[in-house]
């Protein structure tokens, strides 16, 4: 596939784009946080203009937001899993359901206080 042509508008933000600044939005190189159609037109951006701009796409701050992302992931779908767990278990592999099985032993060792309560 041949490479894109970086498009004037998109670099441009980019080039005013403060990768450093901490927190989950984007903001100017001035502090300015960037508007919703900003916002808009930056997340059109490719991976080329990006690179293009010089950006600095894995930082220590997206690393700590993904992995934010994966626990918050992982907490709402327990919550479900812990409901009803029968509706998981058709899904998983059988190496998978064997160690589910192994864990829910340990877990009802003390005569199931942590397995989850039917509702």
């Amino acid at each position: 596939m041949p490479a894109t042509t970086p498009r004037p508008h998109i670099m441009a933000l980019l080039f005013d784009m403060d990768f450093d600044h901490p927190g989950r939005t984007y903001h100017h190189l001035d502090g300015r946080p960037f508007t919703k159609e900003e916002r808009a037109i930056v997340n059109e951006a490719t991976l080329e203009e990006f690179r293009a701009a010089g950006a600095k796409i894995h930082t220590e701050i997206t690393q700590e937001i993904a992995d934010q992302a994966l626990n918050d992931a992982s907490e709402l779908l327990h919550k479900y899993f812990a409901q009803n767990p029968e509706v998981v278990i058709p899904y998983m592999t059988d190496e998978d359901h064997g160690h589910y099985e192994s864990l829910r032993t340990i877990a009802s060792a003390d005569g199931g206080r942590f397995l989850p309560r039917r509702r």
